[in-house]
C-alpha cells in the first residue's frame, strides 16, 4: 500500500476498526467504529476518529495540530513541524 499512496498528491481512506476492551470487573467488550484519514501531501491532513467510546477530529494544517472532541465541545492545539511525515 505504501508503494502506491507515495505517488499521491492526495488521497482518503476510511477503515471499519473493532478493538477490545476489558473492563474493570473483567468483562470484556468490543468497541466498533470508523475512522477517516483525508490528507493532501505535504501539509494537510483531517483524522476523524467515530467509535463506540469517543469521537475525535484531528487537523493538521502544516503550522498547527488540532484536536477536537465535539460531543465534549473541547479542543486542544499544539505547534507541529512543516509536513505530514515530521508531525506523524
Amino acid at each position: 500500500m505504501r508503494a502506491a499512496i507515495q505517488g499521491l498528491r492526495q488521497f482518503s481512506l476510511v477503515a471499519t476498526t473493532t478493538a477490545d476492551d476489558v473492563l474493570d470487573q473483567g468483562q470484556l467488550i468490543q468497541i466498533t467504529g470508523t475512522t477517516t484519514i483525508e490528507a493532501r501531501l505535504p501539509d494537510r491532513l483531517r483524522v476523524t476518529v467515530d467509535n463506540d467510546k469517543q469521537k475525535r477530529v484531528y487537523i493538521y494544517d502544516g503550522k498547527t495540530v488540532i484536536q477536537y472532541a465535539p460531543a465534549l465541545d473541547l479542543y486542544a492545539t499544539f505547534p507541529a513541524p512543516g509536513s505530514i511525515v515530521e508531525t506523524v
